[in-house]
């Protein structure tokens, strides 16, 4: 997290990094894409790696408040999932949006708002039935 004073953006930033405003001068800054690690505890060279991104973009100074680590889950075919639970059929799925997910959410919830309200089929790529096993 970084403080950047008189930013005073509003919305999402994307260029190389995301810039996610909290407020009160507040942003989380993120992401690296590390596959290989021994734990998510944050490394110096990932925050290096995050403030040259940031000072490549930004001309205010800025301030690294936090440093934090994180292990990114996922899809096996990074792709979200909808519809309903395979063995309860009462509980509706929407997840794995991944780093997409800011863009991506309006697109599919649209989606799953019409399967659940009435019917719609859900695009196969997304469907959560993909990953049903027939026995």
């Amino acid at each position: 997290m970084v403080r950047i004073p008189n930013a005073e953006f509003n919305n999402i930033l994307k260029h190389r990094i995301f810039i996610v405003p909290l407020g009160e001068d507040l942003y989380w800054i993120g992401a690296t894409n590390n596959q290989t690690f021994e734990d998510e505890t944050p490394t110096l060279s990932n925050r290096q790696t995050l403030e040259n991104h940031l000072r490549e973009i930004l001309k205010l100074p800025f301030e690294v408040v936090a440093h934090q680590a994180g292990v990114r889950p996922t899809v096996k075919d990074r792709r979200p999932f909808l519809g309903l639970h395979p063995q309860f059929n009462q509980l509706a799925i929407f997840n794995g949006l991944g780093t997409k997910g800011a863009s991506l959410a309006p697109f599919f919830a649209k989606q799953m708002a019409d399967f659940l309200t009435t019917g719609r089929s859900i695009d196969e790529a997304v469907d959560i039935k993909r990953f049903e096993t027939t026995v």
